[in-house]
């Protein structure tokens, strides 16, 4: 199995929390990075030490205005 080295990736944001009870995740990402995010089908995250990816469903991501 290939893995992405850590040095080809770029932190864009981190999970605020988790949301609802379908695995929903609320991500808090830098404002440079919101095309970008918009157009992605997949995060990676780190987790103890290892990128994991994440794929984005195929309703979307849902975005909402800061308070």
């Amino acid at each position: 199995m290939e893995t992405i080295p850590k040095s080809e990736c770029q932190k864009i944001g981190f999970i605020r929390k988790t949301h609802g009870v379908h695995g929903e995740l609320v991500l808090e990402y830098e404002q440079e990075f919101e095309e970008s995010v918009a157009e992605a089908q997949r995060f990676f995250l780190e987790i103890d030490g290892l990128l994991v990816p994440f794929f984005v469903a195929e309703d979307g991501l849902r975005f909402r205005s800061a308070k």
